[in-house]
């Protein structure tokens, strides 16, 4: 009855051990190696990442702040000192990565501060960058805000939305930076400053007391130049091709240039020649909103959103939310409600996790962001006048976090 429904499996083994026999094992070899090689690294990377310490650091910005970009931007060139080039048996014997650092902006129950998790032997190099660019503000030693507390998905006391941000375009073009922005060419000469840093502060400031909201920002510096291979072929689909007629009269196909293009591809064009001017570190964002179920408004999920939407740019680059803890029913709620809770629940488990461990691997993939860009995105507020944002320590000596938070 099955006849000619079903495959013949004696050809196809027939085959497979005619192709095996015949040197088709040497793939078969060549792609084990390669698995257990991957196993390999895998594991001895694994060992060298459990085995690094890290200080937590809380950093009080100045009082008075004019030109918080310029700043911030030497902190990530300085940072990237932290890139090492390692021998052949660090890589491979050790399992040696680049170190990685978490800069985050974090509000307990309105209170905002600055936090920035660093290698312990990276400390001094962090706080001399920082120092050396604003050298009034204070830096603390303090605990994880989130060592002794862990989300269990399964406790109806907590509730919690969380996202990674990815880039709309490739990661050749830049997002909408500092430098774009009305009035902040000579913020000496106005009052006038404006800081794309206040939607995010102001939705800081909307929570309950118990409810926490934090960006996270883990950074690791390149010096592989892949990312600008990348970038000159971007520019070169760009650019497109033209017709030019040689000494001979034959028609050849030659890499257009700037002259006769369209305006908007100029500027694209311009704009990513730019972005490869600075230091680049590969980059991935995260937000994480928590709070006690009775507090939490799963409505502010727009709010802490939509403060990205202002590095936006349509010619350019600009970011959406992605990993959402959020999943559509496809074909009927009653046949899906059990996998779709269940699914939401991981998810929200796996944000939480990211976030605390500050991973660079869990959840969506990595992109280039340079030194202007990450200073657009984490710098201290910017005035010229005392800072009115309610930016306040995490030491427990200067202020402590209200009880009824989920973290401790």
């Amino acid at each position: 009855m099955t006849n000619g429904l079903l495959p013949d499996f004696t050809n196809i083994l027939g085959i497979a051990w005619f192709l095996f026999s015949r040197g088709g094992w040497i793939v078969f070899v060549l792609l084990l190696i390669l698995i257990l090689y991957k196993l390999y690294i895998e594991e001895i990377q694994g060992q060298y990442l459990e085995s690094i310490h890290y200080t937590v650091l809380e950093v009080k910005p100045p009082k008075e702040n004019p030109t918080s970009f310029y700043n911030a931007e030497q902190v990530f060139i300085q940072l990237h000192q932290l890139f090492d080039n390692f021998t052949f048996q660090e890589k491979y014997l050790e399992g040696k990565l680049v170190f990685r650092v978490s800069f985050e902006i974090i509000s307990l129950g309105g209170h905002i501060s600055y936090i920035v998790r660093v290698p312990t032997k990276q400390r001094d190099l962090v706080e001399a960058a920082f120092y050396a660019n604003f050298p009034t503000l204070e830096i603390t030693e303090v605990k994880d805000y989130l060592e002794n507390f862990e989300y269990d998905p399964e406790n109806p006391k907590y509730d919690l939305f969380g996202a990674e941000f990815l880039l709309i375009k490739d990661q050749s073009y830049p997002i909408r930076t500092y430098r774009e922005f009305e009035g902040l060419s000579a913020p000496e000469l106005s009052n006038v400053v404006v800081d794309p840093l206040s939607p995010l502060f102001e939705t800081f400031t909307k929570i309950s007391d118990e409810e926490f909201y934090g960006i996270q920002f883990i950074l690791e510096p390149v010096m592989d130049d892949s990312w600008h291979d990348d970038a000159e072929k971007e520019i070169e689909k760009l650019l497109g091709q033209k017709e030019v007629v040689g000494p001979d009269g034959k028609k050849n196909k030659v890499k257009n240039d700037m002259m006769g293009v369209d305006e908007v591809i100029k500027d694209q064009v311009t704009a990513i020649k730019k972005k490869l001017g600075r230091p680049g570190f590969s980059t991935k964002i995260r937000i994480l909103h928590m709070g006690t179920a009775e507090k939490f408004n799963s409505d502010h999920k727009k709010l802490v959103l939509s403060p990205f939407r202002i590095f936006s740019s349509a010619n350019f680059n600009g970011f959406r939310p992605a990993f959402g803890p959020k999943k559509d029913y496809r074909i009927s709620k009653n046949l899906e409600a059990a996998y779709i809770d269940w699914w939401v629940k991981r998810r929200k488990k796996v944000l939480f996790d990211g976030y605390k461990s500050r991973s660079n691997w869990k959840g969506e993939k990595n992109y280039i962001l340079n030194t202007e860009e990450l200073a657009t995105l984490f710098h201290f507020p910017v005035s010229v006048t005392p800072i009115s944002q309610p930016v306040e320590s995490l030491d427990a000596k200067k202020i402590a976090p209200p009880a009824n938070l989920p973290i401790g």
